[in-house]
């Protein structure tokens, strides 16, 4: 549900800034689209340092491994971090608007 969240967010502000509806799963080609619109939510996954590039790629092996793996599992303490930045996206993208 963290993966949806983040994706239905930058699809609906790439979709709001530019009329153009990214259709893709992938949080990384989202925020890619979205850093030219509001750079401030591409800030929020592109941190420094190793965690936010693992934490990214929790976030955006979700929706596959989730659905098509056998096994998916996420610890406690990044599902909590994942539920933090997902909140700020939300809270930034209201911002926004």
């Amino acid at each position: 549900m963290l993966q949806q969240a983040a994706e239905l967010t930058l699809r609906g502000v790439i979709l709001a800034y530019t009329g153009k509806d990214v259709r893709t799963h992938s949080i990384t080609e989202l925020l890619k689209n979205c850093r030219r619109v509001a750079p401030q939510l591409h800030l929020i996954f592109r941190g420094k340092g190793a965690d936010s590039e693992r934490l990214l790629d929790l976030l955006e092996g979700a929706y596959k491994d989730s659905r098509y793996g056998e096994r998916y599992d996420v610890k406690a303490e990044d599902v909590g971090e994942l539920m933090k930045r997902i909140e700020l996206l939300l809270v930034r993208a209201k911002e926004i608007f």
